[in-house]
């Protein structure tokens, strides 16, 4: 399996358990590129979400329409990048039975 290149979340001194990381946004993905890595980061994980869900022929799709995601089915956004995170939770955490203490946010 692929390494979670997803950010850690900000440390919170007064709690000595480990905060879950946070997912980037569609809108921080799609911030200038020279910016930051983090698309080319996450990148894996999304194509590998978009073929489990829609096939090859909805990444396809997906490429064609410049990143609309309501061209693959989903009502927002949002919807998206919720679905995205219950995959990738359920592929690579609870897939190595990894349980995480709070929601990722």
């Amino acid at each position: 399996m692929a390494p979670l290149p997803l950010r850690p979340a900000p440390s919170n001194p007064s709690s000595p358990a480990r905060a879950p990381p946070e997912f980037p946004t569609l809108s921080e993905l799609d911030a200038d590129p020279n910016a930051s890595r983090q698309v080319y980061e996450v990148g894996y994980l999304i194509g590998e979400f978009m073929v489990a869900r829609a096939a090859r022929d909805g990444s396809l799709r997906l490429i064609r329409a410049n990143g609309d995601v309501t061209s693959v089915g989903f009502a927002s956004p949002a919807a998206f990048e919720e679905a995205w995170k219950a995959f990738v939770r359920a592929r690579y955490f609870e897939a190595a039975g990894l349980t995480l203490a709070e929601p990722v946010q």
